[in-house]
């Protein structure tokens, strides 16, 4: 026979039971009135009995996944983020993750990478973990279309290296460096140097900057290269490098420039043309002296030929060389300030 202290026990735990059933069942009422507001274009009414909802520390799983549902229906999507951060358990948060999986992977077969993203970053928001396994599976089938291009994976390897970047909080991450090493190796190892590959390991990694500097500074600086080969490579290595004696340190300009208080000499056995062109800074003035035949060569345009005692061009505002055609030539000029 039950004591009078355990029927008051028992009276109490059915008390407490049934005032969190319909605890519950307010809240549910709650999003079930805001989801009817909603329905008939009370939109204030709905998003006044949501907020009761979200701002409640003791609402549960479900009433938080509820009300981040009617959220999303009224396109509040931040709100409905803010609804399923709060959720504990892993029943509910599963729930969402998978309401997040299921767009995002659909976005991808369609090639909609933007989207994809979108919804891989709100996953991962709710389950950092997911997120990550979202990045090596993204990572693996980037793996899988390499094997039939090197084009092929490039867009989906930027929707696993954003959302690494978006969970690890940094700007290069390990999966980066991983794909980074991908196109690395490639531009390193092709026959014909594949100079998107090594924009795309930038693009992904800082890690093999400085070797790819010391590669394209090896290509600028090799015999037998066109002057519009050097010239763009040049520029490539203007974009990467921190200074412009950095720059002229891995690529030195095919010129000589001659300011004021410089000398110029020239002397070239015939046949012979200066390995630089002469360039000659602004604001500057000189004669120039010679004592046989010889070319100009302008960078852009014809040869202009200079015999002995015929007058010199006016002016020299372009880069040219100078080839020796009858015998020993020879110029000097001193370079003085206009």
């Amino acid at each position: 026979m039950k004591t009078t202290t355990q029927k008051l026990a028992m009276a109490w735990v059915i008390i407490l039971f049934l005032f969190t059933q319909s605890a519950h069942a307010l809240f549910d009422d709650r999003i079930d009135k805001a989801n009817n507001a909603l329905s008939e274009g009370n939109r204030p009414l709905a998003e006044q009995l949501l907020v009761q909802v979200r701002d409640d520390k003791k609402a549960t799983d479900k009433e938080y996944y509820k009300a981040g549902l009617a959220y999303e229906s009224l396109r509040s999507y931040n709100n409905a983020q803010i609804c399923f951060k709060k959720i504990k358990g892993n029943i509910y948060r599963d729930k969402v993750v998978i309401h997040y999986q299921l767009p995002g992977d659909t976005a991808m077969e369609n090639r909609n990478f933007k989207q994809a993203l979108y919804y891989y970053k709100r996953l991962s928001d709710i389950d950092k973990l997911q997120g990550s396994k979202t990045v090596d599976i993204l990572y693996e089938e980037g793996q899988e279309q390499w094997i039939a291009s090197r084009n092929a994976p490039r867009d989906i390897w930027r929707v696993a290296f954003a959302l690494d970047k978006f969970i690890q909080k940094q700007k290069f991450t390990p999966t980066g460096d991983k794909i980074a090493w991908k196109y690395y190796k490639e531009f390193m190892t092709d026959k014909r140097p594949c100079y998107d590959c090594y924009e795309l390991s930038l693009e992904f990694s800082d890690k093999f900057r400085e070797d790819i500097k010391k590669a394209l500074s090896v290509l600028y600086n090799a015999k037998g290269i066109s002057e519009g080969h050097k010239a763009n490579l040049r520029k490539r290595l203007a974009r990467l490098v921190k200074s412009k004696s950095e720059l002229n340190k891995l690529a030195p300009p095919d010129f000589k420039l001659y300011k004021a208080g410089d000398k110029l000499f020239v002397k070239l056995p015939e046949g012979k043309i200066t390995e630089k062109y002469i360039r000659f800074g602004k604001e500057t003035r000189f004669d120039l002296h010679h004592n046989n035949n010889f070319e100009i060569l302008p960078r852009h345009g014809k040869p202009i030929k200079v015999w002995k005692g015929d007058p010199l061009p006016k002016n020299y505002n372009f880069d040219f060389k100078v080839k020796a055609v009858n015998g020993l030539a020879a110029l000097y000029a001193e370079i003085k300030k206009r």
